[in-house]
């Protein structure tokens, strides 16, 4: 029998209690309609397979979305509140029939909280710079709102866990940055690597670490705020900027996969979990049951974030070919090409598919390289450390940054050069030709994307030969500028606003209706008895 660390015994303790509301017996739950339930669900759907995101991510997506639409000019808290938290759960974004009915003046007291700060805030910034600053403050509500609907005591016990042990066991072998700088940006690297946090999860912990009495809604905490609060996000984006940040996060991904597992067995066994933890021969057996279950979801994410994919690159592929392909083949040259419109069409969704179909769950060696880091984990057993160096990178200022950075435009212009060539000698004209490089370029990106769901569990270090090596030579500016297109693309997806601004609003009135009417039916048939 071994003792635990410290930092296993707070976890084991955190993991006893209910993750989730826990409503009173004799305590009124929010309830709605299983058929309105339906409607918002189907929705939901078609609306997360047009715009591409990361699971995790969905449900703060639609938190911000509908908060943008409920919050009219005058609209306060209270109007807010219920028909945000029903539709959440109409959308199966939160349990129904589950969350007590005292929730709802709670999130109104955080709904007013953010409309003071936007009211305020807002219009002390330039006017090129309010609609940003006002996404930026949604951002911060819909994380708080999500934290609050969604208790997150676990996640933040497993980061403050991995932060505590990594902190301790890094060495920087640069001496440039503070010790502050180094905590703060392992703080965030732990955030990204273990909870995948984005930069506005990220804008909201750091606004915590600024303000730690932030979520206890004092007007004057909220002045505060607001009187310094250009200085504040300057300082907030110049933190997740910082050189440190791309890398820390890849160092510590190995190491977050391990918490990734002792969560799941935390989660799988609460009330054995002290007995398994100090036997190590028991610890193995759930942790390679552990293993099998993390690759086997992984797989099952990646089909669906496969299917999602193929489903926007087909519909977008589709809709482009009879917008611009056909009327050009026909008006410029007088017939069409069905061969380049065939492939144009086709050849990336089945990449897409081809790529998440090749994808490997992890070996065994893998496993048993996440059983020794757990070792160390749970009973400190390692002697090594995890050594930090950020990767240099020549100044563009200097002859030998200028002769990289040529080089690399060479890589941009080689792989490019090569694409266009081959799809001319197929009969692709100028306009099928960019089309094809355009969403080969995007499908190249989604594929590192969805891939990376079964990648981000490997611990076990991936070596390099002359093949990848060349590979990445030919690759890295095509899924480059699929990234670059991603971007940009979200930003003016005509998908996107067709159903935020067209759709959406009329729709969910229209699911609300049916849920009242269908409530009111209820009550006439229950009246005759």
């Amino acid at each position: 029998m071994n003792s635990t660390s410290q930092e296993i015994q707070h976890l084991l303790d955190v993991f006893k209690r209910s993750p989730d509301w826990q409503a009173l017996p004799d305590e009124e739950r929010i309830r709605v309609g299983e058929f309105s339930s339906k409607l918002a669900t189907i929705y939901e759907k078609i609306r997360n397979a047009v715009e591409y995101h990361e699971e995790h991510l969905l449900r703060r997506n639609a938190i911000a979305r509908i908060i943008k639409r409920r919050m009219v000019r005058g609209a306060s808290g209270k109007d807010i509140a219920r028909p945000f938290v029903e539709e959440l759960i109409r959308a199966r974004y939160l349990p129904n029939n589950t969350l007590p009915e005292r929730i709802i003046d709670e999130v109104a007291v955080i709904i007013d909280k953010y409309i003071l700060l936007i009211n305020e805030a807002v219009p002390q910034e330039k006017r090129k710079h309010r609609q940003q600053t006002y996404i930026w403050i949604i951002g911060l509500l819909a994380s708080e709102l999500e934290e609050f609907l969604v208790p997150h005591h676990r996640e933040r016990a497993l980061v403050d866990a991995m932060f505590r042990i990594v902190r301790n066991e890094t060495v920087f072998l640069e001496e440039a940055f503070s010790e502050r700088e180094r905590d703060i940006q392992l703080y965030l690297a732990v955030h990204r690597s273990l909870l995948k946090a984005d930069p506005i999860w990220l804008r909201y912990q750091l606004l915590k670490t600024y303000y730690p009495s932030w979520t206890e809604h004092r007007e004057e905490v909220v002045r505060e705020v607001v009187g310094r609060f250009s200085s504040l996000k300057e300082e907030i984006e110049s933190i997740l900027k910082h050189r440190l940040a791309p890398y820390l996060a890849k160092v510590l991904q190995p190491y977050a996969v391990l918490f990734w597992i002792v969560k799941d067995i935390l989660e799988k066994e609460p009330k054995r979990a002290q007995k398994i933890f100090e036997r190590p021969s028991v610890l193995h057996d759930f942790i390679r049951q552990a293993c099998k279950a993390r690759y086997q979801r992984s797989y099952e994410v990646l089909r669906r974030s496969a299917f999602r994919s193929v489903v926007f690159i087909f519909a977008t592929k589709i809709i482009l070919a009879f917008i611009l392909e056909l009327p050009f083949d026909w008006y410029v040259f007088g017939e069409i090409a069905w061969i380049p419109l065939g492939l144009n069409v086709f050849f990336h969704p089945l990449l897409l598919i081809l790529i998440a179909a090749t994808t490997r769950v992890p070996s065994e060696k893998n496993t048993q390289k996440i059983i020794q880091g757990i070792e160390w984990v749970v009973y400190h057993k390692r002697e090594e450390k995890i050594l930090f160096r950020t990767m240099k990178i020549p100044s563009p200022h200097t002859m030998k940054g200028l002769l990289t950075n040529t080089l690399y435009l060479v890589m941009y212009l080689v792989s490019f050069s090569i694409i266009f060539w081959g799809l001319k000698q197929l009969g692709f004209n100028i306009v099928s030709s960019l089309l094809f490089v355009l969403f080969l370029s995007l499908v190249s990106f989604f594929g590192i994307r969805i891939r990376q769901s079964a990648r981000e569990l490997i611990v076990v270090r991936q070596r390099e030969n002359v093949i990848t090596t060349l590979f990445d030579f030919f690759t890295v500016p095509v899924v480059r500028a699929g990234r670059w297109v991603t971007l940009k693309f979200s930003r003016v997806n005509i998908f996107v606003f067709i159903l935020d601004f067209i759709i959406e609003a009329p729709y969910k009135v229209l699911v609300e209706v049916f849920d009242d009417l269908i409530a009111f039916v209820r009550y006439k048939k229950e009246e005759m008895y």
